[in-house]
């Protein structure tokens, strides 16, 4: 047996859902945020017997890819003092923006973990 333990953002999260339990799939949803981009996601736990893993994974690939558009991140000064948080503001990292190139919203990180064992009480 293996935990899918997945990152997904929220505008995608209820799709995904949709098409895991289609599948007679079931899935654990936490909610959480933080990322690069500061957007809100959603944690999936997913329980899958091991043959299964490729359909979560499939599902995930799916629904979730990168989009294309502007993003928004934040940056900020470097820290004057040791432990000293700097405050953030934005920075457009639209396609013509000088810096960096920009991020690709959208995507997902799933982790595959093997389950030693489960129980459903």
């Amino acid at each position: 047996m293996k935990l899918v333990l997945t990152v997904v953002q929220n505008q995608d999260v209820g799709l995904v859902l949709e098409k895991l339990l289609a599948k007679g799939l079931r899935a654990t949803k936490l909610a959480s945020t933080g990322g690069f981009l500061r957007q809100g996601n959603t944690t999936l736990l997913v329980g899958v017997q091991d043959e299964r893993v490729p359909e979560v994974i499939e599902i995930l690939r799916a629904v979730c890819g990168p989009r294309t558009g502007a993003a928004v991140a934040t940056t900020g000064p470097p820290l004057s003092r040791e432990g000293e948080r700097s405050v953030a503001s934005p920075a457009d990292l639209s396609p013509g923006s000088p810096g960096a190139a920009p991020p690709r919203p959208g995507g997902t990180i799933a982790f595959v973990l093997d389950v030693v064992r489960f129980d459903r009480v």
